[in-house]
């Protein structure tokens, strides 16, 4: 910490100060805060930009503020049932899928 280094002391005596100000508290809040802003900023910035230079900056911001969209690693998970279903031949899996909906009435 920066603080601690300015005052010449360690930092668990900084963090134990803070642990007891609640004024302290909202002032560290704060600042992490405008750190985090500011780096967002410039994150956002980077993905506007055209460059193949800023294609990570555009992959993370759309994995972390687009999951809604589709844009995630995971793949969503399947019911047990659907796996099963995919593992099958086709025709199968077909004939099976229509019997579950109600399509066809087994003998």
């Amino acid at each position: 910490m920066a603080v601690a280094k300015q005052f010449g002391v360690d930092r668990s005596a900084v963090a134990q100060l803070i642990g007891k100000r609640p004024s302290l508290q909202r002032v560290l809040a704060d600042a992490r805060d405008g750190m985090i802003d500011s780096v967002e900023s410039m994150l956002y910035a980077d993905c506007l930009n055209d460059g193949p230079q800023y294609q990570t900056s555009r992959i993370f911001f759309l994995k972390t503020q687009a999951r809604d969209r589709g844009y995630t690693e995971k793949e969503p998970e399947l019911p047990p049932l659907e796996v099963l279903l995919r593992a099958l031949p086709q025709e199968v899996s077909e004939a099976v899928r229509a019997a579950l909906a109600g399509q066809i009435h087994p003998a």
